[in-house]
């Protein structure tokens, strides 16, 4: 998706892809603020604007825009916003890329959004094997357990015991 912005972070124009996201009606975004295009969750509680609240503190698109009118060069930065479709908040993260542009003696931006929620969500998910329960490595072997696993990348701790069920399984021999 391409947008073009001004200073302020309003958009007077986008493509045909930003148009598909933006909704059946794209063109009533036009000179309205990101956020508020974008139907971001956040956007009308800033009381500064789009972008300012304690809710988005690092106000990504807001801040690439101002760092490239300030001449900084193209900057890509990672986003995630959460944004409101069909009555639902959807989390959607994207790569943002914007580059400074003179367009009719006017001077604008060119902000480049790539939808990036997919990857993130693969990125989350951890192969296991069904049986064992040892992570999969990207070479295909396995390694530690699931538990020694998490212990090493998060900050979980673990205790064990055994379920009923399994407690039924292994000790059916017992007298208990």
């Amino acid at each position: 998706m391409v947008f073009l912005t001004d200073e302020d972070v309003r958009i007077p124009g986008h493509n045909r892809a930003a148009a598909e996201f933006l909704g059946p009606n794209p063109e009533a975004v036009l000179r309205r603020l990101c956020g508020e295009a974008f139907r971001c969750i956040n956007a009308d509680s800033a009381p500064d604007g789009c972008g300012t609240g304690e809710e988005c503190p690092d106000g990504v698109i807001r801040n690439a825009v101002k760092a490239a009118a300030e001449g900084q060069r193209p900057l890509r930065r990672h986003a995630e916003l959460s944004l409101q479709r069909d009555g639902q908040i959807c989390p959607i993260h994207l790569w943002v890329t914007v580059s400074p542009l003179e367009y009719n003696t006017e001077r604008v931006f060119i902000v480049s959004l790539e939808d990036t929620t997919e990857l993130v969500t693969l990125r989350q998910l951890l192969p296991v094997c069904s049986n064992c329960k040892r992570v999969l490595r990207n070479d295909g072997q396995y390694r530690e357990q699931i538990d020694d696993y998490l212990r090493q990348h998060t900050n979980i701790e673990f205790t064990h015991s055994i379920c009923p069920d399994c407690a039924r399984i292994l000790y059916a021999d017992s007298s208990e």
